[in-house]
């Protein structure tokens, strides 16, 4: 194609395309009396800054009419579907018709006429409307027609080429089929007997038009001139970034900028294995709950919606780990509305003053504020929102409405996350409609040209995820729109996908965070709070704490000598003084504390032959009496259980064959209750409350038991999946300050000792294992060769305090944890 007919047909587009509504406020508060309004042009007389009733107005004098200066237009600035507002002053007067505003949606001040029929302008009395002309309407609003002075708000809504005009929120005007289309507004006066003026204006065009209740997010000028500007960083770093593969930036989480060039790390650019890296994500979640620490979002549904949006994540190399949970509990919170407005005009959101957002926040992190209520432009919406990026400490945050998260859903959450990272909604047109054709593609629309021109899909998708709108530009070209895209308004349950420039973008803004938001994340990568690391002798293989009358203690067994350490627990779970010592004997294979009305012990017994020893535990914590005696030899895993009864179960990880024995009042071992052989296969086993849970290392299957009152169990035959590999288990509960019942959530760890992986999943409320909420693999957080789990939760004036320990017994090193939600 010539370069001559490139610019006419450039030029020829600019000429013919479609007009889209824009955005404009303004109140004059900057402005001073007798000033000319900066954003305003006379359209007839001369219309200045004034006071009325204690307030910035643009006074109009009789036969005065001004109108918005739109984004440097005069003209043609209204779309297809805009709201515009201001608040008018009706001064003290008797009869309520010799004050009116007058509207025009249309150039010049006089009768309009299209496709053979007229209209008169828009009369707006306090009290009602007077309009002639083809159709005509004087409607009157009694309880309106007050004679003393007040202010209105009349707002003029369009949409659907329906016109509909409000005062204080009551219709007086609603005009179907308009004959004519809206272009742009003037506003004058008349007041035979004193003052007029307005303020508060706003002009709402169709991108924030249509939020029909999923978002709210709306970037400002500048950063959209960001994104247009093909000389930004913004734009500098993606046209590097377009010579990787998604696959080559995975893993990454900066890009290196020296001599004014961007580097790639040599170390992520050729993976031998790029699926197995990801660009991680670390989520702080702060929920609004009442003062009564109940309602608002679940610990069990946040859990869900991070790994419904991981799965979906999944493919782009992107990684959400929930860092830190924090509740706010604050009935006055939980009550608010939240709404994405500024309404004391100081350039600060509600929100961030409401929830005391800057100093709430977690630095480095992606803070997300679950509450309740929002609301949004429209009647009835209640939208979710993000802050695209910013250095601003009051735009680091995300607040979702817990509607959008119900029953795990995370599809409204991902498309917030992806405006956090730069991406506009797929129906944008703050810099113009993108064509059907693509053509105006690179400075129109979301600017990506992988995304089909899209003008907005909000009721225009069916239960099939099909688009059923039949729509047409001016040129009479077919919107073909994809309803599977994040950043589109299609139904949450179609939205699967982003499109290849949507990631580049996002991962673009990823590694810009530096430059454009002044820090990039820190993923701490570890279980909680590191209090304390230790390195003592090797072989201490079985490691449990147990309580005697409230008092914490622990444990410490070698079965390869015998060798017994038992130690206090201090109050801030570190390990505290040595309370008891012994040598017992060589070659023991497993070990387990059990409890009884009289006390503790400790069983340990060997799998070769079937000896076992049951030592008593003081009061104090020391090693006491000791009982002894064999059972069958076998690869015997000992778990302990008292449901209305005490219980020693005996599960043979080989053979998969289960006992029950009978615990007696002073820890010795009464009577076989049941033996049965159990499904083969699953070789770890764990327990809490009445529930046993059967791992399969190689699989990855688990299966659960239960365990009656008798003594008897029944095993489920439904088998379910997790990860495999894992070489231990156990439960280990979290707690948040306080016994509450809704401040903890229960957990299953697994470990990996070969490799070290960790992996903390849910124990939902239906007794099964729910999805992973932390895996070490994706925060490079391994622990290879560490063997030994040990969770527990400590009592003190404070409250109650999980930790968890994870041991190597054959290097001695151990590290303690404090969990966290």
């Amino acid at each position: 194609m010539k370069p001559k007919f490139i610019l006419i047909l450039w030029l020829t587009l600019m000429l013919v395309m479609p007009v889209e509504a824009q955005n404009f406020t303004d109140n004059f508060k900057k402005e001073s009396v007798n000033d000319a309004p900066s954003q305003w042009r006379n359209e007839k007389g001369i219309g200045l800054i004034g006071e009325l009733d204690g307030k910035k107005v643009i006074k109009l004098d009789r036969d005065t009419f001004v109108k918005p200066r739109v984004n440097g237009q005069d003209t043609n600035y209204l779309g297809d579907a805009f709201t515009i507002e201001f608040d008018a002053f009706f001064d003290e007067n008797k009869i309520p018709t010799r004050q009116s505003y007058i509207i025009n949606l249309w150039e010049g001040t006089g009768v309009h006429g299209e496709n053979g029929k007229h209209t008169d302008p828009y009369f707006i009395y306090r009290h009602g409307i007077y309009v002639a002309g083809s159709f005509k309407n004087t409607k009157k609003i009694k309880e309106l027609a007050v004679v003393t002075k007040t202010w209105r708000h009349i707002k003029v809504d369009y949409a659907q080429n329906t016109l509909k005009i409000f005062i204080d929120d009551q219709l007086v005007h609603h005009q179907p089929d308009l004959f004519y289309k809206p272009t742009m507004v003037s506003i004058g006066a008349t007041n035979v007997d004193g003052p007029s003026g307005i303020t508060n204006f706003s002009l709402i065009g169709e991108t924030e038009k249509n939020l029909d209740g999923g978002c709210s997010a709306v970037p400002t000028e500048q950063q959209l001139a960001v994104l247009a500007d093909s000389t930004s960083l913004f734009n500098k770093r993606l046209k590097f970034l377009e010579k990787f593969s998604i696959d080559e930036l995975r893993g990454l989480s900066t890009l290196e900028f020296r001599n004014n060039e961007f580097i790639m790390p040599t170390r992520f650019r050729f993976s031998t294995s790029p699926t197995d890296t990801y660009s991680t994500i670390p989520i702080v979640a702060h929920i609004v709950r009442n003062s009564s620490r109940q309602d608002g979002m679940t610990i069990d549904n946040l859990n869900l919606v991070i790994t419904n949006a991981n799965r979906l994540y999944d493919k782009y190399g992107v990684k959400l780990y929930l860092d830190k949970v924090i509740f706010i509990n604050d009935d006055d919170l939980f009550k608010t509305v939240y709404k994405n407005e500024d309404s004391n005009d100081d350039g600060i959101n509600d929100e961030v003053l409401i929830l005391d957002v800057p100093d709430r926040n977690i630095k480095k992190k992606l803070n997300i504020y679950f509450v309740p209520s929002t609301q949004g432009t429209n009647a009835g919406s209640t939208p979710s929102w993000s802050n695209f990026p910013a250095k601003s400490n009051r735009d680091q945050h995300i607040i979702m409405n817990n509607s959008h998260t119900a029953n795990g859903q995370a599809e409204v959450l991902i498309h917030e996350i992806g405006h956090w990272f730069n991406l506009l909604h797929t129906h944008e047109t703050s810099k113009g409609r993108e064509m059907p054709n693509g053509v105006n593609c690179f400075y129109a629309g979301d600017f990506c040209c992988d995304t089909p021109a899209d003008t907005n899909l909000s009721g225009k998708v069916d239960d099939n995820c099909n688009y059923t709108a039949n729509e047409r530009d001016s040129f009479g070209f077919f919107y073909n729109p994809d309803p599977t895209n994040f950043m589109s308004y299609s139904k949450p349950e179609c939205m699967d996908r982003f499109s290849d420039k949507q990631i580049k973008r996002m991962y673009n803004a990823y590694f810009g965070m530096e430059q454009d938001r002044g820090y990039t994340f820190q993923v701490d990568g570890q279980l909680g709070e590191e209090i304390i690391s230790y390195n003592w002798t090797s072989g201490w293989n079985h490691i449990e704490y147990f309580e005697i009358d409230d008092k914490p203690f622990m444990y410490f067994f070698k079965t390869s000598t015998g060798e017994l350490a038992i130690h206090k627990v201090n109050d801030d779970g570190t390990k505290g003084a040595k309370t008891g010592i012994g040598s017992y004997g060589n070659d023991w294979s497993t070990a387990k504390i059990i409890i009884t009305s009289r006390g503790n012990y400790l069983f340990y017994m060997k799998h070769h032959n079937g000896e076992y020893q049951i030592r008593q535990i003081k009061p104090n914590g020391s090693a006491g009496q000791v009982t002894s005696g064999r059972l069958d030899p076998g690869k015997w895993t000992p778990l302990y259980a008292s449901i209305s009864k005490n219980y020693l179960i005996l599960i043979d990880k080989e053979n998969s064959k289960i006992q029950t024995y009978f615990l007696n009042s002073d820890g010795t071992i009464g009577n076989r209750l049941y033996e049965k052989q159990l499904t083969k296969g699953f070789d770890k086993n764990s327990i809490k409350g009445s529930k046993i849970i059967r791992y399969s290392s190689s699989n990855g299957k688990y299966m659960i038991l239960d365990l009656a009152v008798d003594g008897s169990l029944k095993e489920h035959t439904t088998i379910q999946t997790i990860s495999s590999g894992f070489s231990t288990m156990d439960f280990s509960s979290i707690y948040d300050d306080f016994y509450v019942t809704t401040d903890s959530f229960h957990n299953m760890v697994f470990l990996n000792e070969s490799s070290g992986q960790i992996q903390l999943h849910q124990w939902k409320a239906d007794n099964t294992i729910g999805e992973n909420w932390y895996d070490s693999n994706n925060v490079m957080s391994n622990l290879p060769g560490y063997d030994v789990l040990t969770p527990y939760n400590i009592s003190n004036n404070n409250g109650k305090s999980s930790y968890l320990m994870i041991s190597n017994s054959t290097s001695g090193n151990a590290i303690v944890y404090k969990l966290s939600k």
